[in-house]
């Protein structure tokens, strides 16, 4: 399917810069050639002004034919050339002058003709039953022309070569994002139906052991039922999930205001305390004091508790959790550090992905679906933040950097 919308991409694009391309030569060449005619016709109007002292034709033999300049003719109805002109440096003889007459329709203002092998231009003009006609050698302005089209020629191909090699270059580069979009949809449908395939056929395997004891009282298919409520809370909290990632950052931009981030940070440590002495771990707060920032105070917290709930869930006991809250010129700064094995790098980077587990079997022992930082960022990134996971040395941090007030 990418490969067609690449091809599709690039023929456009082929398409578009070639019309452009024939179009702007089309308009300099019927300039030039408007303008070579306009510049000819000109020449050929002087030359019929030139007033004639020699009614006889000169005799004229040591001439080699006709060069690049213009010549003068006066014949009658019959093409009987009755006097000639010409620049005192050329000498043309009777016969050139014979050839080049018969070309002409003296019954036309103007035309072209080829005559041994060379282009010329002629205007006549009417006078009392003769006829003046004017001829110009037009042969170099011919060849200007001739190679024009060449060179415009030669520049298209290599235009056209150039334009597709970086159509082809760039239309890779515009559909990699695409592409890139299309698998991670395709991955995050194929793992909500998974994710969602699992309560739902624990719900029905619970509905079905219910089925079987149909005499059975409530009281004693309890088991059941609460098998089927924790369930629907799972896929509940899973829904919810993935209803709040999509959703637009405008719908949560109109309600940004500036808080006490600090406040936040240290009433969520507090709220974690007792999970963190449940579990042997203790938890070791630096936070700094007023540190504003512009946001939905809401959701920054949800933020502090999942990164702490992550941290409480994957630390060792008789460990410590380091919670630091600094501000840094322009930003605020959170850090949330927790002893874990050092995970690998390209596992590392793809923690924010939507469903990723790092270490799966672990993940679906502790309930979770693999949403949590990926929200986080969704939030982060809606107040202008960005966020960072690092895993080195056996020591797992998250890095938080947000706007400060």
């Amino acid at each position: 399917m990418f490969k067609k919308l690449k091809k599709k991409f690039l023929l456009m694009n082929v398409i578009s810069i070639a019309c452009i391309l024939l179009t702007a030569f089309f308009a300099v060449g019927f300039l030039t050639v408007q303008n070579t005619n306009r510049d000819i016709q000109k020449e050929l109007s002087k030359t019929l002004d030139v007033h004639f002292k020699a009614p006889m034709i000169p005799n004229k033999e040591d001439s080699n034919g006709p060069e690049s300049i213009s010549y003068l003719a006066v014949v009658d109805k019959d093409k009987t050339i009755l006097a000639t002109s010409e620049p005192s440096f050329v000498s043309l003889n009777e016969t050139v002058y014979t050839s080049l007459v018969e070309k002409v329709d003296i019954h036309k203002t103007n035309g072209y003709f080829q005559l041994n092998g060379r282009y010329f231009a002629y205007k006549v003009q009417e006078n009392a039953g003769k006829y003046k006609i004017a001829f110009l050698d037009i042969n170099q302005q011919s060849d200007m022309l001739k190679q024009m089209m060449m060179a415009f020629g030669l520049v298209s191909v290599i235009s056209l070569v150039v334009v597709v090699w970086f159509s082809n270059y760039f239309a890779g580069r515009a559909i990699a994002p695409i592409q890139s979009t299309f698998k991670k949809q395709q991955d995050f449908v194929s793992d909500a139906s998974h994710e969602l395939k699992t309560p739902l056929t624990i719900i029905s395997t619970n509905v079905d052991a219910m089925l079987s004891s149909g005499e059975d009282t409530i009281s004693n298919q309890r088991r059941w039922l609460d098998n089927i409520q924790d369930e629907v809370k799972r896929t509940t909290k899973l829904t919810n999930s993935l209803l709040y990632l999509s959703r637009s950052d405008e719908d949560y931009v109109k309600q940004h205001q500036i808080f006490d981030f600090s406040l936040v940070v240290e009433e969520v440590c507090l709220m974690m305390e007792v999970q963190a002495f449940e579990k042997q771990l203790q938890l070791e707060p630096n936070i700094a004091h007023h540190v504003q920032v512009n946001g939905q105070k809401e959701l920054l917290e949800q933020v502090v508790v999942s990164l702490l709930e992550n941290a409480l869930k994957y630390s060792e006991a008789n460990s410590t959790i380091h919670v630091q809250l600094q501000q840094d010129g322009k930003y605020a700064n959170l850090r949330i550090c927790n002893p874990s094995p050092t995970l690998p790098k390209e596992k590392t980077e793809r923690l924010f992905e939507r469903f990723y587990r790092a270490d799966a079997d672990r993940n679906s022992q502790t309930g979770g679906h693999g949403l949590g930082l990926s929200i986080c960022q969704r939030i982060v990134e809606i107040h202008k933040g960005t966020i960072q996971a690092i895993s080195v040395n056996d020591m797992f941090t998250i890095k938080i950097q947000l706007p400060h007030v």
